[in-house]
């Protein structure tokens, strides 16, 4: 599971989630100043890349994956 705080001026048309194949994960969105912006965060598991799943609420993005 990834959780990251965002900033709230973001709308889930803003938000881009990219999983690469090195089991990174490449989240797009929209920072306070509304440019875009880009954070990648490395997974230390080998992930399912199928069984992906993401909720936005409220600042928060929350993207789930199962194990292999």
């Amino acid at each position: 599971k990834i959780v990251s705080q965002l900033p709230i001026n973001n709308k889930k048309g803003n938000i881009k989630v990219v999983v690469n194949n090195d089991y990174s994960v490449s989240i797009s969105h929209l920072n306070s100043e509304g440019k875009r912006c880009i954070r990648c965060l490395g997974i230390p598991y080998y992930i399912d890349f199928e069984t992906g799943k993401a909720t936005y609420k409220n600042g928060i993005l929350e993207v789930t994956f199962e194990r292999k």
